[in-house]
């Protein structure tokens, strides 16, 4: 007796057998034949597909849409290239990461930092800038805004691989001290076309997203190595962020889908709930201190202050000396174009906090007021919302205060 033939197979059996394989063999198997083809290229088979290879995608995509088809065919490149490239940047990358997939979070942190520098062309060293960005720098200067989408979703991808568990090794020899910063003011103080601001803005986004992972997997590792993490709370990881609630991720595979994806987080985290309606928590650099390089908010204090009960510290206190382990945002002000908020008095293991943000809600950019307790004039700061939270830049590369919601935490203490 002969064998049945793959065409002789009723249709749903044929559907049912190309959804229990992984998206690369599934469409090697679609493509065995027409007939085969026709029977299962059907939205319904490529959406069991990516729910299935994918962490909660569906949230981000509904109806009986193409887009299913192209998630499975990212997947598929995703896990059968050896080395991705900037046109996989282009074209498909981002989107991947931010659905989580488990290409990403495994895939070896050193070949991403490769990507991110392939962006420029450059080698590590070439590109490493341990002052301020400024418009003359050749980085500002000579990369396009192209470049700057490119190394945005390079960037981006490279820290979901930091903040998934456990941190990579690879976070130990990348330097937090070569991602530099291009202050705000410097494009608000001179007269540039909308193309160059629009860069600039880009720019401060790729740097941010290149800085917050470094700091997310050595905080994490700084963690681990603690007898004890009362007080505080874990930093958030890839799975525990739910950034497809937050992203409207643009289509993979289509035109302009890179420039899109890189403010596609701000509708949603420039919102005036997404700051009020949570407490934050987070963590901060210190200055000359290489054994300890982070502090992070919370701890064992008593209103701010060591729980031992010294006495209380020196400095200007005009608004008050009751400081909180959380960080709440308050809205003094709010319209379509930009929100004012401020903060409560807030604690880290290393100081005392309060600050102001001026949040322009097209970029996502922020204009930063901080109070310390050695100054009487409030300390100007710039930073930016990215999508694992509010970065602000010290004035100084490799020092940023990081700022992410609590109940992003993986597990709070």
């Amino acid at each position: 007796m002969s064998k049945p033939s793959l065409v002789s197979l009723p249709r749903e059996l044929l559907r049912k057998i190309c959804c229990e394989l992984l998206c690369a063999a599934a469409l090697e198997f679609v493509l065995v034949n027409r007939l085969v083809y026709q029977i299962c290229d059907d939205w319904t088979v490529w959406q069991v597909l990516v729910k299935k290879n994918f962490y909660h995608v569906e949230t981000a995509i509904e109806g009986k849409s193409d887009i299913w088809k192209r998630y499975t065919v990212a997947a598929a490149k995703a896990t059968t290239l050896s080395n991705w490239s900037t046109q996989d940047l282009e074209m498909w990358l981002p989107q991947v990461a931010a659905s989580r997939h488990p290409a990403i979070l495994s895939k070896d942190a050193s070949a991403l930092i490769r990507l991110y520098n392939s962006v420029f062309n450059s080698s590590v060293d070439a590109y490493q800038d341990m002052n301020l960005l400024s418009l003359s720098s050749e980085r500002v200067y000579a990369n396009t805004q192209a470049d700057w989408c490119r190394a945005q979703a390079a960037a981006f991808t490279l820290t979901i691989r930091y903040v998934s568990t456990p941190a990579p090794p690879d976070c130990i020899e990348d330097s937090l001290e070569s991602v530099s910063w291009l202050p705000i003011d410097v494009s608000h103080n001179t007269q540039l076309s909308p193309a160059e601001q629009d860069k600039h803005v880009t720019i401060r986004h790729a740097l941010a997203n290149r800085a917050v992972g470094i700091i997310c997997a050595r905080l994490r590792i700084r963690f681990a190595a603690m007898e004890s993490t009362d007080g505080f709370h874990e930093p958030p990881s890839a799975l525990s962020i739910p950034l497809l609630s937050m992203v409207t991720v643009p289509r993979p595979f289509t035109h302009n889908s890179l420039e899109a994806f890189s403010r596609c987080h701000l509708g949603v985290m420039t919102s005036p709930e997404f700051f009020t309606h949570c407490t934050w928590t987070g963590c901060h650099g210190i200055m000359n201190s290489p054994s300890r390089s982070f502090a992070a908010i919370g701890g064992p204090h008593q209103d701010g202050f060591p729980h031992e009960g010294g006495p209380d510290p020196m400095g200007y206190f005009p608004y008050g000396r009751s400081f909180e382990s959380l960080v709440r945002f308050e809205m003094v002000e709010a319209d379509e174009a930009r929100l004012v908020l401020r903060s409560n008095n807030f604690h880290s293991e290393a100081g005392l906090h309060k600050i102001f943000l001026d949040v322009e809600r097209s970029t996502g950019q922020i204009a930063v007021q901080y109070w310390h307790p050695a100054k009487v004039d409030l300390i100007p700061m710039d930073g930016i919302i990215t999508p694992f939270g509010i970065m602000i830049n010290y004035n100084s590369p490799g020092l940023w205060l990081w700022l992410w919601k609590t109940d992003w935490s993986e597990q709070a203490r």
